[in-house]
């Protein structure tokens, strides 16, 4: 199913050299402060100062991050990415005795469910 979410307001430091942004994130690691550097893309090497879904408490942060001397600018962070996932529906001729015997002694229904970690993260090279 394809739906259209909103994006993010994505608050950054803008993007700067390597070492440049790795001293200025030390800098802010050491005063407390939950940031990470963009690794890839558009804004590789900027600071992320968070993601929000408010476009109200992402302009609060902006503000006080301003008034803190910092060079910050809101952009907007895109969330309509693919997701896959598989959905199996189990007959009721899988129920096994043991199963049943369970569910009658506590007087509960259980729903067959499995969970598999990923083994990979799909790229343009593994998926249409």
């Amino acid at each position: 199913m394809e739906r259209e979410l909103p994006p993010l307001n994505w608050i950054l430091i803008p993007p700067q050299p390597f070492e440049a942004a790795r001293n200025q994130f030390r800098e802010l690691y050491l005063a407390g402060v939950d940031a990470y550097i963009v690794s890839d893309g558009e804004y590789r090497n900027a600071i992320s100062l968070g993601l929000f879904e408010s476009e109200a408490a992402a302009n609060a942060v902006f503000e006080e991050k301003k008034r803190e001397k910092l060079n910050v600018v809101l952009a907007k962070f895109p969330r309509n990415r693919l997701g896959y996932a598989l959905a199996f529906e189990v007959g009721p001729d899988v129920e096994t005795q043991w199963l049943q015997s369970v569910e009658a002694d506590i007087e509960r229904k259980f729903e067959f469910i499995e969970q598999n970690a990923c083994k990979g993260v799909a790229s343009s090279k593994k998926s249409p």
